[in-house]
Parts: structure tokens; sequence; C-alpha cells
């Protein structure tokens, strides 16, 4: 693991549902308040040991484009799948393509209305749309483009790494 990650449980989000969050390099030498970027499948992102097929080395990555003045420091929480229910948390709409689905507003609402106060009483984060990020791949990128339109009123900016849109066919 590059730089600095912790994780939490926060009962009340999702029965305790286990969060890791990168701080940037400064974050402790300064009293700034930084952006934060919401990711899915956070098992996935900062350490090999807890990934199910390699890590996405976000931790790596931001070091690199913090240290290089390519991007400003960063938040980056990254949320741990729930398991058999991933399908129906990262999907808006039930569909004849997958056997599941639908649940993506409940999981959403339940980041937006217990997981980012509770990020935002925990460190020092800038708050708004405006500073708010999501980001996911996958149906996590089918999940991030739903936020993106159906919440940009929470989140500012989304990503969408090669999202499987053809789970659920067309959003809009």
């Amino acid at each position: 693991i590059a730089g600095h990650v912790e994780s939490f449980q926060f009962a009340p989000f999702l029965g305790g549902r286990r969060c890791w969050v990168y701080l940037p390099p400064n974050y402790f030498t300064s009293n700034d308040r930084y952006p934060v970027l919401y990711m899915h499948d956070g098992q996935n992102l900062f350490d090999p040991a807890t990934s199910f097929a390699g890590e996405w080395k976000v931790d790596e990555t931001c070091e690199s484009l913090i240290s290089s003045g390519q991007i400003p420091p960063i938040i980056v929480v990254g949320i741990e799948n729930g398991g058999t229910s991933r399908c129906s948390e990262y999907t808006p709409f039930s569909t004849s393509n997958l056997s599941c689905g639908g649940g993506a507003e409940s999981f959403l609402q339940a980041i937006r209305d217990v997981l980012i106060p509770e990020v935002n009483a925990r460190y020092r984060t800038e708050t708004g749309p405006e500073h708010t990020y999501m980001a996911g791949s996958s149906l996590g990128g089918v999940l991030s483009t739903y936020a993106g339109y159906a919440h940009a009123d929470t989140w500012g900016r989304v990503a969408a790494l090669s999202p499987s849109y053809w789970a659920q066919g067309p959003l809009y």
C-alpha cells in the first residue's frame, strides 16, 4: 500500500460495510480540506490481498499524480461491495438481462445520507457536488453514470470505467 490508507466500518452504513480511505500526502501536515472521490468495489482499489483479481493501484496512482502536480490532493473512499447484493446495489433497473437489479436508489441514498456525513465528520473534506465525485467499473460504472444523471446535486463528477451498460440497456 502506497501512502496512507486506513479502513473503518460504521454500523449505520449498510450494516457496517467496510470502507477504505486514502488520504493525500499532506493530509497530516496541513489543515487543508479536500474533495472526495467515492469508489465502488473498494476491496479492489488499494491492496492485492483484499482484491478479487488484482488491485487497481488507486493509492499508487494518486501518490504519483498528486506529487507531480497533475491532480490536486484528494481523499478517496473505497466502498466494499455487498457480495451477493452487488448486482442489485449497482443497477438502477431490474431487467431481463440480469437475474437481479433495481437497488441502486437505496444504495445511493445510503451513501448520500449515511456515509457522506460520516466521512465529512471523520475527515477534513470539502463538501457539495463540486467537491464530491464517484467512480466505478463494470456495474460500478453503470451505477456511477446513473448517479451522475439522477443525482447531480450530490455527485458533481463521475467516472464510468468499462461500464457494463449491456446489463441495463439504455439508461434513458
